[in-house]
């Protein structure tokens, strides 16, 4: 007998976005602050500076943020072969099912 998991899957989807969306916004946030722009009551009012500031941080961090994304997805190790044996125990494990039913 197996378990099913959809809900286990569905719930770590949604914290994941979850956390993006609260982390995308807190580091929105402090990079404001540290170009100095988030005190600004008009966009007119951006400095040079600031602008300047905004950009150097907001580049690299960017370029971290893919290189980081692109270590993660390194580690999941899959193949062609690979996908070929679970799709066969996928389909093993449905004509079992089907069988006990």
């Amino acid at each position: 007998h197996y378990n099913r998991q959809e809900g286990l899957y569905y719930g770590a989807m949604s914290l994941i976005q979850k956390l993006s969306s609260g982390l995308g916004s807190f580091f929105a946030g402090v990079i404001a602050d540290f170009s100095g722009l988030s005190g600004l009551g008009d966009q007119v009012m951006a400095t040079p500076e600031n602008l300047s500031r905004f950009g150097w941080t907001v580049a690299p961090a960017g370029v971290m943020i893919t290189l980081i994304s692109i270590q993660l997805i390194r580690k999941y190790d899959i193949t062609r072969a690979k996908h070929a044996k679970t799709l066969q125990e996928l389909a093993g494990r449905k004509i079992m099912e089907l069988s006990n039913d």
